[in-house]
């Protein structure tokens, strides 16, 4: 469906009949800067955190935009996208103007499942944002998974996590971040944005382009990161 927002026009795909239900994605129609939700701007912020990434897993796919986004920064890198609904690969193709770089590869599987089963694989930047119709499943918020999917994470490489400034599930979900990564960082808006490394956050470890800047609102954001 279409919305307006302002003099841009938003076009955003749900599943369902319910205008209140959560939005798989959302692009702006007539302007080159396609990123309409706030929420994912600064989830790509943290692509900063792992400069020279070499593999990417995105873990929930939604429409796209933040995958195009990511073969725009990074080209010649490798991403790995886990959707478990078969339909939205084509559905971002047909509707929402995705198209699939040639280091992109799809795995149509659970999310959990795959974490749980590929600990072999190690990732310089893994995007978490898997929800259902109301909220983040609840396996996702179990030890066990964080600590597979922190053994999924390089060295220096650094996890961001998509969760709601209110939930009833906030102060478990900090809890957990909190004991498997011992680093973390967030930014709150109407989402809450986690980024977690296993090394120490350090001044002037955030390093975009400068059109990367521009795009993801840095300098709209660069003073709301706060330890978790």
């Amino acid at each position: 469906y279409e919305i307006q927002n302002g003099y841009k026009t938003q076009k955003c795909l749900m599943f369902g009949e319910d205008v209140f239900a959560l939005r798989q994605g959302c692009v702006y129609t007539k302007f080159e800067d396609k990123i309409s939700l706030e929420y994912q701007k600064i989830m790509l912020l943290g692509v900063g955190f792992s400069k020279d990434a070499k593999n990417i897993l995105m873990l929930g796919f939604g429409i796209g935009t933040m995958t195009t986004e990511l073969m725009t920064e990074f080209p010649e890198s490798k991403i790995d996208i886990v959707e478990i609904n078969p339909k939205l690969p084509e559905v971002a193709e047909k509707y929402f103007d995705f198209k699939p770089g040639k280091n992109v590869r799809f795995f149509i599987q659970d999310a959990y499942d795959f974490v749980l089963e590929n600990g072999h694989k190690k990732y310089d930047i893994i995007f978490l944002d898997v929800f259902d119709e109301s909220y983040i499943p609840p396996q996702f918020l179990r030890k066990l998974f964080f600590e597979s999917l922190g053994r999924l994470l390089s060295k220096n490489g650094v996890i961001i996590i998509n969760t709601f400034s209110t939930s009833k599930t906030y102060t478990q979900e900090t809890e957990l971040i909190k004991f498997v990564f011992e680093n973390s960082l967030q930014i709150k808006s109407s989402n809450r944005i986690i980024f977690a490394k296993k090394e120490i956050f350090g001044e002037g470890d955030l390093k975009l382009t400068n059109k990367a800047r521009d795009r993801f609102e840095y300098k709209k954001y660069k003073n709301k990161f706060e330890t978790l």
